[in-house]
Parts: structure tokens; C-alpha cells; sequence
């Protein structure tokens, strides 16, 4: 009873979040995970890879992003994103500060199509597949096989 429970209510949300029929869009979707995931926040279309962590970011990462884009100032020049994910971010912060430029830095090679769509109105922006560690060369790479959760460090990925 309490995944029926916890299912409606987050479907509600996501009804309040995106509005009825791009809430119910979003619920029908998340119920045949794969592919990307069409989205509209704030009347423009996003996508992300749907997946096992989909719903917690329509839910709790857009607006942090959000939250975080808002710190970039219109007259800021660059921008860099660092496990950039589907470039959410970089759109946001782009939105802000239009003649800026964008670097992002995301080691999941599944992530470019999401960041060229969520990109698309930018000219100029980066993607450099790769990860950030603390000192240059190779290192493992980590993937949860049942979520979008990747990472250098072992503990971090929860399915490993």
C-alpha cells in the first residue's frame, strides 16, 4: 500500500509542478522508462534521460539548479559545469547571462544528446567528456547499472 501511496503522491506533484496534462504526460512516461524524457519548465522544452533517478530531478534538481543559476550575474562571461548531467545548469545559467560562454564537464558519453537539446538555442558552449579528480590520469569510473548515478568514488554509486 505504501508504493501506491508514495506513487500518487509524487504524481500529484508532478501534476502541480508541470501542470495537468504535462504532469500526466510526465507520469505516463516515467512508467516506460528509456529514451528521453520530454519536459517544459518555465515555457521552454528541456529533455532528460528517463530513467530509475527521473523523477527525484523533475522534482527536487530543477529548482536547486535553478537556485544556483540565479547567482549568475547577466554581465558574467563564463560558465562551467562540472558533472553536467543534461546541461539543465548551463541552459539555466545561459538564460541569465546571454553573451556567456559555457564549459561543460560531463564523463557519460549517453549524456551528449540530452546536452545538444537543452543546448540547442546556444552557440557558444563545450562539452569535454570527462571526469574531475584531484590529480590528472586515469582512473576507474564508476555507473550504477539501475540508476543515472555515476562516480570516481565507489561508496558514492549505491548499486556497486
Amino acid at each position: 500500500m505504501r508504493n501506491i501511496l508514495a506513487d500518487v503522491y509524487h504524481a500529484s506533484r508532478l501534476v502541480g509542478r508541470f501542470g495537468l496534462v504535462g504532469g500526466v504526460q510526465i507520469v505516463a512516461r516515467l512508467l516506460r522508462p528509456g529514451g528521453l524524457l520530454e519536459f517544459r519548465d518555465r515555457g521552454r522544452d528541456y529533455v532528460m534521460p528517463n530513467g530509475f533517478a527521473t523523477r527525484y530531478h523533475l522534482l527536487e534538481s530543477i529548482d536547486k539548479l535553478r537556485r544556483l543559476a540565479d547567482i549568475v550575474r547577466p554581465s558574467d562571461r563564463m560558465i562551467v559545469d562540472v558533472g553536467a548531467h543534461a546541461g539543465l545548469f548551463s541552459a539555466f545559467a545561459l538564460e541569465r547571462a546571454r553573451n556567456a560562454s559555457a564549459l561543460l564537464v560531463e564523463p557519460e558519453t549517453s549524456m551528449r544528446t540530452s546536452i545538444e537539446r537543452n543546448l540547442a538555442p546556444y552557440s557558444d558552449w563545450r562539452l569535454v567528456n570527462a571526469a574531475l579528480a584531484e590529480s590528472p590520469g586515469q582512473v576507474t569510473f564508476y555507473r550504477a547499472e539501475s540508476s543515472q548515478e555515476s562516480s570516481l568514488v565507489r561508496s558514492a554509486v549505491l548499486s556497486q
